[in-house]
């Protein structure tokens, strides 16, 4: 599996520090990564996807006990089979 995670969080975090380390107080960055990250078990095999994306859909239908339109919202995950950065396949 490639580091493009981690290669891409120390690119960012440096580029990041460029643009504050000038700020009056700053003293370093504590930590930097990506939020969205996970670790699926399947068939007994950990894998991996260092990157998940959010989904999110937002949808109007009658409340069942009203009757009156209401925002409903849903949430998801997506994992993607490859790499953002490379392109590599991640493990399956």
């Amino acid at each position: 599996m490639c580091n493009c995670a981690k290669e891409m969080t120390e690119t960012l975090k440096g580029y990041v520090k460029s643009q504050i380390e000038n700020e009056p107080g700053f003293q370093k960055i504590e930590d930097a990564y990506f939020t969205n990250s996970v670790f699926v078990m399947s068939n007994n095999k950990l894998t991996t996807a260092p990157i998940i994306i959010p989904f999110k859909v937002e949808y109007t239908r009658k409340a069942k006990t009203s009757g009156k339109v209401r925002t409903y919202k849903k949430e998801t995950n997506i994992r993607p089979s490859f790499c953002p950065f490379c392109g590599e396949e991640y493990n399956r």
